[in-house]
């Protein structure tokens, strides 16, 4: 089975409708309640990126970027 074939396990995109698609990006800080040790270094606020896709035919996805 190809990607994009019903019943597919892979995810597809249309890189035709991604051509003039938008994208945003929003950078996030948020406090911790608790610290949390990663690797040795202590965090005390989580850190990251949402990011939204608008896509030509008015679709909108969001995703998130951390660590």
């Amino acid at each position: 089975m190809r990607p994009g074939e019903k019943n597919s396990k892979f995810f597809y995109i249309d890189f035709e409708s991604v051509k003039n698609a938008a994208m945003n990006l929003y950078s996030y800080e948020l406090g911790l309640i608790k610290p949390l040790a990663l690797k040795g270094n202590l965090q005390k606020n989580r850190r990251g990126i949402i990011v939204e896709m608008i896509f030509n035919d008015g679709t909108v996805a969001f995703g998130e970027i951390s660590p």
